[in-house]
């Protein structure tokens, strides 16, 4: 199973050592579906306060043009899909294709690597998907950020330990064929997406408490807008 699971994963670069074989790279410009994190140690997590994961453990998860479910886990910080498969560990999915939906088992939202916009400026990420219809596909970005620890400035103060820090999501959304976008948070920025049907928008936000950073809120708006196209 182990040897199966790794042809259909990746060609793997091998290095000898005391007659033993260690997997240290896959090439990004190879076959391969992973490569190695070099950034992995750099953070010791038992320090730090908070998770930079949109799930702290491993979950099982099948991944589009790989045969077999493998473990994951999505680390939100540096936007990457961390694999653990027998002894290998300290891994990544590699950004490309045809690893460019991964369904965690028993999970309710898929996790698709896309390419959207942000202030103006194409990224190509991993997006939560949240709804998905004919006419409209809306997205979440799970957002993290470490804060450094800070040394006390008196006698009087403590440390204050290095965290992770969970911030407001965004959301994004695909109308029609047209290319992925943030949501505004604010109702101009709707009304001025959808000039043409500013009057019905009006009335639904005048009978709608919206929350721009609540995800059922986003859900409920995005069908309104479907039932307008």
């Amino acid at each position: 199973m182990k040897k199966k699971i790794l042809t259909a994963l990746a060609t793997l670069t091998y290095c000898i050592t005391t007659a033993q074989f260690e997997v240290h790279r896959i090439e990004l410009t190879s076959p391969g579906a992973l490569f190695r994190n070099p950034d992995y140690n750099n953070l010791n997590l038992k320090k730090i306060e908070g998770s930079p994961y949109l799930d702290d453990n491993f979950v099982l998860a099948e991944i589009s043009g790989v045969p077999e479910k493998i473990l994951i886990r999505y680390n939100i910080l540096n936007d990457i899909i961390e694999v653990q498969f027998d002894n290998l560990k300290n891994y990544n999915l590699t950004k490309s294709d045809p690893y460019l939906t991964i369904t965690p088992i028993g999970k309710a939202n898929k996790i698709k690597l896309l390419r959207y916009i942000r202030n103006e400026v194409e990224i190509f990420g991993y997006l939560t998907q949240i709804l998905e219809t004919k006419e409209i596909e809306v997205y979440k970005k799970n957002q993290v950020k470490l804060q450094n620890a800070k040394e006390p400035t008196s006698s009087y103060q403590e440390t204050s330990p290095a965290k992770f820090i969970k911030l407001k999501p965004e959301y994004y959304w695909k109308l029609s064929n047209k290319k992925i976008t943030q949501i505004s948070k604010h109702k101009k920025g709707i009304l001025e997406l959808f000039p043409d049907k500013k009057e019905a928008i009006n009335i639904y936000f005048k009978n709608n408490r919206i929350d721009f950073d609540d995800e059922s809120s986003i859900i409920e708006l995005s069908k309104f807008i479907q039932t307008l196209q």
